[in-house]
Parts: C-alpha cells; sequence; structure tokens
C-alpha cells in the first residue's frame, strides 16, 4: 500500500523499560529486532536504537526503578513545528512533560501528555524518512496505532486540532470506533483508531500492534519468553486477527496477523 509521510504520522517509538536487556531479548526471539546501536549516556544509562528487517525503528530506555510505573511504550508523532505543536497542545487542555528539547543531529522533542491523560511525544526529526504502511510493512514492523482513552470525543477533538487529522466514526460488532486520517495524495489514510478504556484499565494510553504472520504461534512463544497474553484473541473482518500482550519486564503491547487473502 505504500509509505506514510508528513504531519500526523507515527514514526518512531521508544520502550520505557527497566531491564534493556530483558526486553532487547524478549523482542529480539519474538520479532527479529536487532541492536542497532547502543549510546552510552552516563552511570548506567544507555539508549538503545533498535532494526527490525534492517531498518530502524525504535529504541528503548531505561525507566528508573522508583518511577512507580510499569514499563510502557511511548509513540512518536510527525509535526513541522514541535514548538508550536506543545503549546497548542496546552491551550487545548494537554500538558507538556518534558521539552521541547534538542536531539544533536536528528530533531527536536516534546513529551506530550492529551487532555485525558495518554503520552506520546511529538517531534520534528531533520531528516524524515517515509513509515511502511500496510502489505509494505515487514514481521515485526508496526501495523496499528490506538488509543485507548476515558473521553473519546474529547481526543478526537484533541488530536484532530493538533495534527490535523480527519476524522471517521464507525460501528464494529456493535461498538463505536473512530478513525484518525492523514492526507496521502487526496486520499485519507488511517493511521490510529481511538476506542474507550476498558474499565480495568487505570490510565488512558497508546497502544502499539505489530504484525506477526501467525497470531497462535507468536502467543505460545510470548509465554515462553517469560511474557503473558492478556485477555482473548479478537476478530476484525477485513483486519485481522489481534491480541493484547504482556513482555517479560511488564511492558503492554499488541499483535496483528493480517487476514490471509
Amino acid at each position: 500500500m505504500g509509505q506514510l509521510t508528513g504531519t500526523g504520522v507515527f514514526f518512531w517509538r521508544d520502550l520505557m523499560t527497566t531491564d534493556q536487556d530483558a526486553a532487547l531479548k524478549f523482542y529480539g526471539d519474538l520479532f527479529g529486532w536487532k541492536l542497532n546501536q547502543k549510546f552510552e549516556m552516563g552511570g548506567d544509562e544507555a539508549y538503545y536504537i533498535l532494526e527490525n528487517n534492517g531498518e530502524r525503528f525504535g529504541g528503548m530506555t531505561k525507566l528508573p526503578a522508583e518511577a512507580g510505573s510499569h514499563p510502557y511504550w511511548v509513540s512518536y508523532i510527525r509535526t513541522p513545528d514541535v514548538d508550536a505543536t506543545a503549546a497548542r497542545a496546552t491551550e487545548l487542555g494537554g500538558s507538556v512533560m518534558f521539552g521541547p528539547e534538542d536531539i544533536p543531529e536528528v530533531g527536536r522533542f516534546a513529551i506530550i501528555a492529551d487532555q485525558a491523560g495518554a503520552g506520546f511525544s511529538a517531534m520534528t526529526d531533520n531528516m524524515p524518512m517515509p513509515v511502511p504502511d500496510g502489505d509494505d510493512v515487514p514481521a515485526g514492523g508496526v501495523t496499528w496505532n490506538e488509543l485507548l482513552t476515558s473521553d473519546v470525543e474529547g481526543s478526537l477533538k484533541f488530536y484532530g486540532d493538533l495534527f490535523g487529522y480527519g476524522i471517521e466514526k464507525q460501528e464494529m460488532s456493535g461498538i463505536s470506533y473512530s478513525m484518525l486520517s492523514v492526507d496521502r495524495a487526496g486520499t485519507p489514510t488511517p493511521v490510529a483508531g481511538v476506542f474507550p478504556k476498558p474499565e480495568q484499565m487505570q490510565v488512558s494510553a497508546w497502544m502499539i500492534y505489530f504484525k506477526v504472520d501467525d497470531l497462535d504461534a507468536a502467543r505460545k512463544k510470548i509465554e515462553a519468553l517469560g511474557g503473558k497474553n492478556i485477555g482473548p484473541v479478537i476478530e476484525v473482518p477485513e483486519v485481522g486477527r489481534m491480541s493484547t500482550e504482556m513482555d517479560s519486564t511488564g511492558g503492554y503491547f499488541s499483535i496483528h496477523e493480517y487476514n490471509q487473502s
């Protein structure tokens, strides 16, 4: 289906984890991810850059034990002016948790919490690269981003204003589900979904879906690697099968098997 570029594209992600080496082994064994580069940051701090199918796509950083949080993923959303995006986010009821700050030779970013408390990073990157979409996503790559939130309508307004997303509401198995889309050559292309968070979730959060060729085999492997299957397998017509998982360090993510054509 091609590549995505421009404002509103999810183009990077970081895992905040208490054990980077354990997480690297888990995801490496599960998806085939590799350590592309390791940046020492002083003391026992380091930033790991990950690659999948020969391409850089994300990183891992140390979550201090005293942070009082389970490991979690942070998604980066592209914007042409991160300072303006951060300022606008506060006007819309969000808050800036960090930055904006420069990363030398990489770009400028800010960590933001939306109006319902879900965290993400907005970034203006110096050398924006296209992001694989649809059939171009390799196994282990990102297929979807989904916001589970306590405030669906507020979130649609927040992200629609902040990144210019088109919004489409639809019914899926009797449940309302909203799509956020970017424009690709005049055609709306969905990049994320917005959905009411389950009651058992304590906070609103973004979820990342990673592609697998065989969902059942992946679920078995996750447990063998020390992770957990959280909840049932969900089948969505014309989309595929998916399930929510926990890695061996306690970070949540989802896996997605496309419909076999």
